[in-house]
């Protein structure tokens, strides 16, 4: 019996210290995005749509990771004032702002799927050349756009859930109100699921032109770099999306978050999480910064 208490215990800290870890090294991961691409703007460089959109999706996922984190607290220190806590203002805000972080951050890495498909995808025809035209132009506006509509759903969506009815309630006033929930999150459901098949749309128009082109280039053993190169960018475009796929999937599991449920955060946490750091590794840009950034504290352990 003690052995097994003992066991619930070790697991209960480790899932706790896992949550602390993972939002910790989330908002570490998001910041460093965010202060790069700073930085070079602030040195008079051009922000790219790439750029923007990766800056866009790392200021994203820092709020939402801050939210976990600020959630993960309150478990850990606010446990027993729980009722209490429920009731501020500020905790349904708060969920507001981790809702609009988690879909703005699921369409923002569809769009960047899309950009990187118009980008390297070799099509010539009409629509596709017309269609590449107006989102490269219009990246910005896309991306305040997304954010938009995530604040409009999220904010309908929370107003519905918080409601609290009084004890002379109809039963048709609640009952309608219940059927208005559905409603929006019908519409929430057809929101993550439309993002997600523009995010496969996407994929599949780019995976498909790279694998042609690594077939006309095998038989050129000239070609083994550029090679090595596309095939990267295959693996980098597959991870991507399943890691997206398995993100939006988890969150239509669940509705919002459960302040009192640390595994709901800790999975919550390690898609983004694991998707940014990709970023920086897969990315040149950013992944030249890092050693640039971490170089001093390697050759101080190599001392």
């Amino acid at each position: 019996m003690n052995s097994s208490r003992n066991a619930e215990y070790i697991a209960h800290y480790l899932e706790y210290a896992a949550t602390g870890i993972i939002s910790i090294a989330g908002l570490t991961a998001q910041s460093f995005i965010i202060a790069i691409n700073v930085s070079d703007r602030l040195k008079g460089g051009l922000m790219s749509a790439v750029d923007q959109i990766i800056f866009s999706l790392g200021l994203s996922r820092f709020f939402f990771h801050f939210f976990s984190l600020w959630s993960f607290f309150q478990i850990v220190f606010t446990d027993a004032e729980a009722e209490i806590f429920d009731r501020i203002i500020l905790i349904d805000l708060i969920y507001m702002i981790g809702d609009i972080s988690v879909i703005s951050s699921i369409w923002l890495s569809s769009l960047l799927s899309v950009i990187l498909c118009l980008k390297i995808s070799n099509f010539h025809n009409l629509l596709f050349l017309h269609l590449k035209a107006i989102i490269s132009k219009r990246t910005i506006p896309l991306i305040i756009l997304i954010v938009l509509c995530s604040c409009t759903l999220t904010f309908l969506y929370s107003s519905i859930q918080f409601i609290e009815y009084p004890n002379n309630s109809t039963s048709a006033k609640i009952i309608k109100e219940s059927a208005n929930s559905e409603i929006l999150n019908s519409l929430l459901i057809l929101w993550l699921v439309l993002a997600l098949f523009i995010y496969f749309l996407s994929t599949f128009f780019l995976i498909i032109p790279l694998c042609l082109h690594i077939n006309k280039m095998k038989s050129d053993t000239n070609m083994t770099f550029c090679m090595d190169t596309y095939t990267k960018t295959i693996i980098f475009i597959i991870l991507s999306f399943l890691m997206c796929a398995a993100y939006i999937i988890f969150t239509l599991k669940v509705e919002n978050v459960n302040l009192h449920n640390v595994k709901t955060i800790l999975i919550w946490n390690i898609f983004p999480f694991l998707h940014s750091a990709y970023l920086i590794y897969a990315i040149t840009k950013l992944r030249n910064h890092f050693v640039k950034t971490f170089q001093p504290i390697k050759s101080l352990f190599h001392q």
